[in-house]
């Protein structure tokens, strides 16, 4: 349930200047939090309705159209932090609303700000999948808070060693993560933290003395008998499109996504006068070339002879 704001105006006539007109200041109370600020409207005393907290008498409709000005300027801001993770309070609302820019003095909201530029660069620096990675990573960062502090969200300066290594073993522990899957999550970690500590939000490295290591890992794979029993194996025509593009994956190393992209502009002639795939790895960018041999009006997978390789008709 949404915490309500409440904004009002009083006129603090124990300040009355030498003119006779005393300020009119806002006052916000939000969540338990209170906070008040000059509006730099001022009034005479007798001209302000202490009830109805407006200005009365002369000029009264300007004035009060630049308080409701206030008022509503203020809601938007609340409405804008809101949708961020930002912890809310009073001060929080009036620093946003006087320098229009969001408070980055907690880990969730410079979480977020970092994955919404991240965001913005698809396509240019970034692939969504380092993107969606990210935001995996933000996920779990927001539940470790939760659970662990009971709160939405936690400043950067409450940050430190211990922080980061229970965030670590939380990740071991109550998550589908191995070593390798809780390592990457931490990495991802680190770059926003050095993201805040280049721009300042910070001026500590909580993940000193914290060491991100992999471990070697023996990669499961399918000998040449099983990949031939895969081939031979009777299948109905969706299925064995299915296992042709596993095959295919397989001889040539490429992933899903780079298959997916490939057509006959790929394949090209080379001075061997085999048939070559001249294709740019999603992944890296990098411009890769596979020796095989196709004959591009074949439509189904069969063993070439001679090669351990495999002919397959790209469509």
């Amino acid at each position: 349930m949404k915490t309500k704001l409440l904004v009002s105006f009083l006129a603090r006539k124990a300040m009355t200047k030498k003119t006779g007109l005393a300020p009119i200041y806002c006052k916000l109370r939000y969540d338990g939090t209170t906070t008040q600020f000059n509006t730099n409207i001022d009034v005479p005393c007798m001209n302000w309705d202490s009830r109805r907290t407006r200005v009365i008498g002369d000029n009264k409709k300007a004035l009060n159209l630049q308080l409701e000005h206030i008022r509503v300027a203020l809601l938007e801001k609340y409405d804008a932090l809101i949708k961020t993770n930002a912890v809310i309070t009073a001060k929080t609302i009036v620093d946003f609303y006087k320098n229009d820019s969001i408070i980055m003095d907690t880990l969730l909201n410079v979480f977020a700000k970092h994955n919404k530029d991240m965001q913005m660069l698809i396509g240019k620096q970034y692939k969504y999948g380092s993107f969606k990675n990210y935001k995996t990573t933000l996920k779990h960062i927001t539940i470790y808070i939760n659970a662990k502090y009971n709160a939405k969200d936690i400043l950067l300066s409450k940050i430190n060693y211990d922080f980061v290594y229970n965030f670590s073993q939380y990740l071991l522990m109550q998550t589908k993560c191995n070593n390798n899957g809780m390592m990457k999550h931490m990495q991802r970690f680190k770059k926003v933290i050095n993201f805040s500590l280049k721009n300042k939000y910070i001026l500590h490295n909580p993940f000193n003395g914290f060491r991100i290591h992999f471990e070697r890992t023996n990669r499961v794979y399918l000998l040449q008998d099983e990949l031939q029993r895969l081939h031979e194996v009777k299948l109905n025509n969706s299925l064995c499109k299915m296992r042709d593009v596993f095959l295919f994956a397989c001889y040539t190393g490429l992933s899903y996504t780079d298959i997916s992209k490939l057509s006959k502009k790929n394949l090209k002639k080379g001075n061997d006068d085999l048939m070559w795939i001249y294709i740019k790895r999603n992944k890296t960018n990098i411009s890769k070339s596979r020796s095989h041999i196709y004959n591009i009006n074949e439509t189904v997978l069969r063993p070439h002879p001679g090669i351990t390789h495999l002919s397959y008709g790209i469509s």
